[in-house]
């Protein structure tokens, strides 16, 4: 084991991260249009979930009072929204 990493340790980490971040937002992109398929299956309006994607990933005290009806109304609920 080394105690100090080389250039090629830290290129294969850098590498390594990147693959890795890259395959997550892969799949967050599948998830999110298979859930819209869900969701435009139920009858829910396509363009107030597409707004809604801005604030799924703000806190509570982030989002503007006047949006959470939509987003209830989107039936999009998290832990954070099941209070409203």
């Amino acid at each position: 084991m080394r105690p100090v990493a080389d250039e090629k340790t830290l290129e294969a980490l850098i590498a390594n991260r990147y693959e890795v971040m890259a395959g997550y937002a892969r799949e967050m992109r599948r998830a999110w249009h298979a859930e819209l398929d869900v969701l435009t299956t139920r009858g829910h309006d396509l363009a107030t979930l597409k707004a809604a994607k801005r604030w799924l990933h703000r806190d509570d005290e982030k989002v503007p009072a006047a949006v959470r009806p939509q987003l209830a109304q989107c039936g999009l609920r998290t832990r954070r929204w099941t209070r409203w």
